[in-house]
């Protein structure tokens, strides 16, 4: 299942009508559309939790656009995520708003 957000500097937002199921295990893609010519050229990382504050999170790169949920956050109802984008020499960073996707039992 493909779950399509645009990205607008640190902005963040869905234009999926979907909620997804949760317990779904290597099903969930995620798809990234960077509006903002920020975003171009930088190596970007999803950073997925279940809790609001990240205090248990993990990791995915993303390439061309896209990465796939990890099944470690895809058994609870709600997943946080906010991405990291990082310039090759490693000088600049930017990341997003923490943005929530919702699942249903």
């Amino acid at each position: 299942m493909e779950l399509k957000y645009k990205v607008d500097g640190q902005n963040v937002k869905a234009v999926h009508n979907i909620e997804p199921v949760a317990g779904s295990k290597g099903y969930l893609t995620m798809l990234f559309d960077y509006i903002d010519t920020a975003w171009n050229n930088l190596a970007v990382v999803c950073e997925f939790s279940n809790s609001y504050d990240f205090s248990n999170s993990c990791a995915t790169v993303v390439k061309d656009g896209k990465c796939n949920i990890p099944d470690e956050v895809t058994d609870k109802t709600e997943i946080y995520f906010r991405l990291y984008g990082r310039t090759k020499d490693l000088n600049g960073t930017i990341v997003t708003e923490r943005t929530l996707l919702k699942q249903r039992r």
